[in-house]
């Protein structure tokens, strides 16, 4: 039982870690078992885009699952994000508020990003 807990004390460490490093990670679980796939891409300032000049590493990572998929759900950027419910709310007003995304529909609505 206390390893099960700690493998689940891990994955949170994992995505909080990448979250404030601004590191893409990935969890998959099939039949082998589990894996994490890390992306990171260097910012370059000459070539960096607003949403990475403009966003915290936070902001932007939800900016980041959001342009992926733009029907994900705030329970799911929770998950992937290792946060709670409220802080991945605030970050996505303050996405807002910077202009960068708005909601359309309601809930089987859609995000727009509008940079």
């Amino acid at each position: 039982m206390n390893r099960i807990e700690e493998y689940g004390t891990g994955f949170r460490k994992v995505f909080s870690y990448c979250l404030e490093a601004g590191v893409e990670v990935f969890y998959k679980d099939d039949e082998q078992g589990f894996s994490f796939e890390f992306e990171r891409t260097p910012i370059n300032p000459m070539y960096a885009t607003e949403a990475e000049i403009q966003l915290d590493a936070a902001q932007f990572a939800v900016y980041r699952l959001i342009k992926r998929n733009d029907k994900i759900t705030i329970e799911e950027i929770t998950t992937k994000v290792a946060k709670s419910h409220r802080t991945v709310a605030r970050l996505i007003d303050e996405l807002k508020q910077k202009g960068f995304l708005k909601r359309v529909g309601g809930t089987r609505g859609y995000w727009k990003l509008l940079k």
